[in-house]
């Protein structure tokens, strides 16, 4: 074959350059990392209550829903430390009935937020629904061998505190804006 030209060497797959062949494919790639990069900074879910501990907690709201206060202080205290200070128990029961009087009868609860320190110290914090106003609370228990022991409750109203107090604070749309001194 004489007067043709030599041909070049057709490519084979090892030659061929995989990202003109593959044009999405460093598209791809980017979205799947992007995607590795969202789903390794989503923060995980907290590990469930121990089970004791929630048995407690809604024992207890149950039994505020019923207005039966005493019942609920009783359940919840039962091997604590707090039992023995009759002066703690009758403020946290007077508090208690004064805040459904207040607020209104409850109606129900949810777990916010669990905080460990180590493994032998938590604090569980809940909101309790009212008609007129929520209450935060909170039960710290303490763990020093195989079992959670409950070493304080504390109950107020200041929702404020559960949000970042740093947050940018928006004014509502029809507000009027403050007068300007010349």
């Amino acid at each position: 074959m004489r007067g043709q030209e030599p041909q070049a060497p057709r490519p084979t797959l090892g030659t061929l350059n995989p990202m003109k062949s593959l044009r999405i494919h460093p598209w791809l790639l980017s979205c799947f990392l992007l995607g590795l990069l969202f789903a390794a900074s989503a923060p995980a879910a907290p590990p469930p209550l121990p089970e004791d501990i929630q048995k407690g907690i809604t024992t207890f709201f149950n039994l505020l829903k019923q207005q039966k206060i005493d019942e609920a202080y009783e359940i919840i205290l039962v091997n604590t430390r707090i039992r023995g200070r009759e002066d703690d128990v009758k403020a946290l029961k007077k508090q208690t009935r004064e805040a459904i009087t207040t607020y209104g009868p409850m109606l129900g609860f949810e777990t916010i937020e669990q905080r460990r320190v180590g493994m032998s110290l938590m604090q569980v914090i809940c909101l309790s629904w009212s008609e007129n106003f929520p209450l935060r609370w909170r039960f710290s228990y303490y763990r020093p061998g195989d079992r959670w022991r409950l070493l304080d409750i504390f109950v107020d109203d200041k929702i404020g505190e559960l949000f970042d107090t740093r947050a940018v604070r928006v004014q509502p749309m029809d507000a009027v804006p403050p007068a300007s001194t010349p």
